[in-house]
């Protein structure tokens, strides 16, 4: 979803109308109020003053202005917290997005779409699978935000046949009168051990399905131990790469609780994961192995299209000059014109920049609270694809 949207707008070329971004944190204030109509007018306002000496640009903001005030009254879901909206009325460019938390008010408007916030929630916004039950039916609900986007639901058929027969057995062992009948309560036993494993080699196919045609990034596994055991065992290997966690939890359990549990094991893992990739990146950097620190190297890594991970520090805040066409960046100095393509250069963000062009690659991003150890490389780095 967030993914998508940065890809998309991080294609956008360098627009010579006012191309704007805004951001909105929907949620109630303490005076039980959403403040959101207030930053708008006020940000608008200033814009529109600095754009009066440039008659086209104004109308266009203006334009963009006024359908943005029809989506925020009348397209705001119930559960939105966030509103992210980029428009350009010259271009016909208008793209929303809803999620259910809170972005920082923002509003600018620029050559470029400004996508830090996005890249920021899109680890957040990646669907995690989370499968609940046990060996006779299971629930798998598609969480986005902690938020139940879908569910699925998966039954053994022959349950009720497999009672029945168990059932039997044991009227018959009650009124045998001197005859044995633990050899077919047996069969009985390994006939359902056999439709168990069918049951959960099912469920497996499921999930390697819905994970080739995409609709989940991570799994989660829970209900009682024995299921959990024996689904972990049963998954494919690339399903299996995907499991950030497993929790023994009553197969029956509210909706709420499971998203909850799943919510809490899934902030977690991104909280190890972003540790864990600061330290590969300056690990593999102090090896000569696949990665760069520091932001001269990750400028000539994005340059040349070896970014397989950007790292950022939530809180770099540096300026750079970006090509209008290409991926040309730098920190450095103020060329007039691009010396990869000659096309014209504008200001920007630097952070911003590097998402843009990792975006572009397909490379992954990574917001973090910079470690110490990557602070002292300027708080930003890349894993790579190549040297």
């Amino acid at each position: 979803m967030i993914r998508d949207l940065i890809k998309e707008l991080s294609s956008i070329e360098c627009v010579g109308s006012p191309f704007i971004s805004l951001y909105f944190n929907l949620s109630i204030n303490s005076r039980g109020r959403k403040n959101y109509k207030h930053f708008i007018k006020k940000k608008s306002s200033e814009i529109e003053e600095s754009l009066k000496g440039d008659k086209r640009a104004y109308e266009s903001f203006k334009n963009d202005l006024e359908k943005i005030e029809r989506y925020l009254d009348f397209e705001i879901g119930s559960e939105t917290l966030g509103v992210a909206i980029f428009a350009c009325h010259e271009e016909g460019i208008f793209k929303t997005l809803q999620i259910p938390a809170p972005f920082n008010n923002q509003m600018t408007v620029s050559s470029f779409p400004q996508l830090s916030q996005l890249a920021s929630k899109m680890k957040q916004g990646e669907t995690v699978a989370v499968v609940v039950g046990d060996t006779n039916s299971v629930r798998i609900f598609f969480m986005v935000f902690g938020k139940e986007v879908e569910q699925e639901f998966l039954e053994r058929e022959d349950v009720d046949e497999v009672r029945m027969k168990r059932f039997s057995s044991r009227v018959s062992e009650a009124g045998g009168k001197g005859f044995t009948y633990g050899g077919y309560s047996k069969k009985v036993d390994a006939y359902e051990e056999s439709l168990i494993k069918a049951f959960v080699k099912d469920v497996s196919e499921h999930l390697d399905r819905w994970r080739r045609d995409k609709r989940y990034k991570h799994l989660i596994l829970m209900g009682n131990e024995n299921f959990i055991i024996l689904l972990d065992k049963a998954l494919h290997q690339k399903v299996k790469q995907m499991l950030i966690g497993s929790r023994r939890i009553e197969p029956f359990s509210s909706d709420l609780l499971i998203l909850e549990s799943a919510e809490e094991i899934y902030h977690s893992f991104l909280e190890r994961s972003r540790k864990e990739i600061q330290k590969i990146l300056v690990e593999e950097n102090l090896s000569d192995g696949l990665a760069v620190v520091g932001v001269e190297p990750t400028i000539v890594a994005l340059t040349k299209g070896q970014v397989d991970a950007l790292v950022l520090s939530s809180d770099l805040n540096r300026q750079s000059i970006r090509c209008s066409k290409c991926a040309f960046i730098t920190a450095a100095g103020e060329p007039k014109t691009c010396p990869l393509c000659g096309s014209d250069v504008v200001r920007s963000d630097l952070k911003e920049a590097m998402i843009s062009s990792a975006s572009r690659m397909n490379g992954d991003i990574w917001v973090v609270e910079a470690t110490d150890e990557l602070k002292r490389y300027g708080g930003v780095g890349a894993l790579l694809r190549f040297r």
